[in-house]
């Protein structure tokens, strides 16, 4: 269980960063429908294998009073029915660039109430969960994004691919300072001191 758990989350994670990332990009729309599928998928199976894991056998991952308790009684499940809320609406607007760019930003950004800044209660946890979706969304953004920027690469210098690189690289900066900033206030939220 534990092993399809950690593949189920990758696989999921990195729909989320590729929609994300390329929509935010500016790339091709056909990606978005298959990213989507992936995401809603592993969504799913993710939710599933919670249920199994919680109540100790296969047969739980099936179970409708399972399901009902790990959605009701669990504070991963109020996460998760936010979470499928946020990946129904990302479906829904799936051929919108700045619809899907804004629902798959809070859809990766929701996963932070689903990981260990979620251990934290008040306002020192809200504060590392919104640290952790800042994270998410900035590494998301930096990572989604590269398919895109290689497919621009790899074709013909037309203007509009080299807006896109200009505009990637300016962001991409943004991004990965994000990245190394909001690791660093991760770092020292968890040890509950400076590293």
């Amino acid at each position: 269980m534990d092993q399809g758990l950690i593949l189920c989350r990758y696989l999921h994670f990195g729909a989320a960063m590729l929609l994300w990332g390329g929509a935010a990009y500016g790339g091709a729309r056909e990606r978005n429908w298959a990213g989507w599928s992936v995401l809603a998928l592993t969504g799913l199976v993710w939710f599933l294998l919670e249920g199994a894991i919680a109540g100790g056998t296969w047969m739980d991952a099936v179970a409708p009073n399972t399901w009902a308790a790990l959605a009701t009684e669990t504070d991963f499940g109020s996460a998760w029915l936010i979470h499928l809320t946020l990946v129904t609406g990302l479906g829904l607007a799936i051929w919108r660039r700045r619809a899907v760019a804004t629902l798959a930003a809070f859809a990766l950004g929701s996963l932070a109430l689903t990981g260990h800044a979620a251990m934290d209660n008040g306002w020192f946890g809200r504060l590392h969960e919104a640290n952790a979706a800042l994270h998410l969304i900035c590494a998301g953004y930096w990572v989604g994004a590269l398919p895109s920027v290689l497919g621009d690469l790899s074709g013909p210098p037309a203007a509009e691919a080299m807006g896109r690189l200009i505009r990637f690289s300016r962001r991409g900066h943004v991004a990965v300072t994000g990245v190394l900033l909001t690791g660093i206030a991760n770092t020292a939220l968890v040890l509950h001191r400076m590293p």
